[in-house]
């Protein structure tokens, strides 16, 4: 059981080190690969799309963080976004990644972040998931047949009238989280750029 319960920062270690790098390896692509032309209303359609769900992303990853705190390695939550979905950190951020490939408005840059990410991280929560069995046994089993993996089952929503949490992991959560509103700043950046000829565009994709 010691096994277990040590072994579980390592995976999240893993996890963010790889996060990581696939936002160092995209980068560069996101800085010299431009979409095509568009239609005004098209361009405005993906940003608020994109925006809409940039900010899904953050407030829900807040939300669901405020449940969780640094427990989510050792206790089984059941409660709030838990309730309906085993995932919901994981699902917002992919949410996020939907986000930021329509903020930039290259979809093919951001199927490539998808076919990275959802494998990867299926693989994370499977591993998470024999860990947490191993920490919980027959109540993570029940949790397991009542809340789904990925996709909401609201009508399994349960909640606590007061949670506790400590305003310092709050404003924590806020600081971490908000960093995928950049982005958008990030692509105004580049628009201008290349629009002033001072950024070099080796490749467009839709």
């Amino acid at each position: 059981m010691q096994h277990v319960a040590t072994s579980i920062p390592r995976l999240l270690i893993t996890r963010t080190r790889y996060t990581r790098w696939l936002a160092a390896l995209l980068s560069p692509s996101v800085i010299l690969i431009a979409p095509p032309i568009r239609p005004q209303w098209a361009v405005y359609l993906l940003e608020a799309f994109g925006l809409g769900c940039l900010a899904i992303c953050v407030l829900g990853r807040i939300w669901t963080s405020l449940y969780v705190a640094d427990r989510k390695d050792t206790h089984l939550m059941v409660l709030g976004p838990y309730s309906v979905v085993r995932n919901p950190l994981y699902m917002f951020s992919f949410i996020g990644i939907v986000g930021i490939g329509f903020v930039l408005q290259v979809i093919t840059l951001l199927v490539i972040a998808i076919i990275l990410f959802v494998p990867y991280y299926s693989m994370i929560v499977a591993l998470e998931e024999t860990q947490m069995s191993q920490l919980h046994g027959a109540s993570f089993a029940e949790y397991v047949a009542r809340v789904p993996r990925w996709l909401p089952n609201f009508s399994g929503w349960k909640d606590v009238a007061v949670l506790e949490v400590d305003p310092r992991f709050v404003l924590r959560c806020f600081l971490e989280n908000s960093l995928f509103f950049p982005t958008f700043l990030l692509f105004v950046l580049l628009q201008l750029l290349r629009a002033a000829e001072l950024l070099p565009t080796l490749l467009i994709l839709p």
